[in-house]
């Protein structure tokens, strides 16, 4: 009998043994599945948000493109074109695919907004008593180049993405800084 006992004993620690090490392995595969799984989902992630950034990217240049012919016109004329301002905005917002409200500003005060609608309060706006923006209308200066800005507050409300395109009038020398 208690050859018996032992020998159940031992059937049970075997059991025990079996189970234990059943339940240990079936968990570690069921933990490297979830992991396969979540690596597979995150790269799949990683190559969509890649493809939005890449869709994203191409419609702010190609905006941006468009809006820079603005400092080409005011460049080679600066006072004829100011004349024209309402044709030559409209036209650029036409063309531009998410282009809102576009704004010239002489001496980093905007003078010229269109559509005026709705953007009144930005009228008369000097740069350089918002720090926030007066930061990167300075920085677009310095640089010499398109310099993006935001998400930003708006004068007028909301928030937009602020593409700053400085306008000298003598390229490619780049001294004579007009607004």
């Amino acid at each position: 009998m208690d050859e018996r006992q032992s020998w159940r004993r031992l059937s049970y620690a075997l059991i025990i043994l079996f189970i234990s090490i059943s339940i240990t392995l079936i968990e570690y595969v069921d933990y490297s599945h979830k992991s396969f799984i979540a690596d597979g989902l995150q790269t799949r992630a990683k190559e969509e948000l890649s493809v939005i950034r890449s869709e994203l990217e191409a419609a702010v240049v190609s905006d941006i493109y468009v809006a820079h012919s603005l400092s080409t016109i005011v460049t080679l004329n600066p006072i004829e074109n100011i004349r024209n301002w309402e044709a030559i905005a409209s036209n650029i917002i036409l063309e531009g695919r998410h282009i809102r409200i576009i704004g010239l500003a002489p001496d980093d005060v905007i003078e010229y907004i269109y559509p005026f609608p709705g953007n009144e309060a930005a009228l008369g706006l000097d740069y350089r008593t918002i720090p926030e923006q007066w930061e990167s209308v300075k920085l677009a200066r310095e640089l010499r180049e398109i310099f993006i800005a935001g998400p930003i507050e708006l004068v007028q409300g909301g928030q937009a993405l602020v593409a700053r395109i400085p306008i000298f009038l003598d390229p490619p020398f780049y001294n004579q800084y007009w607004g």
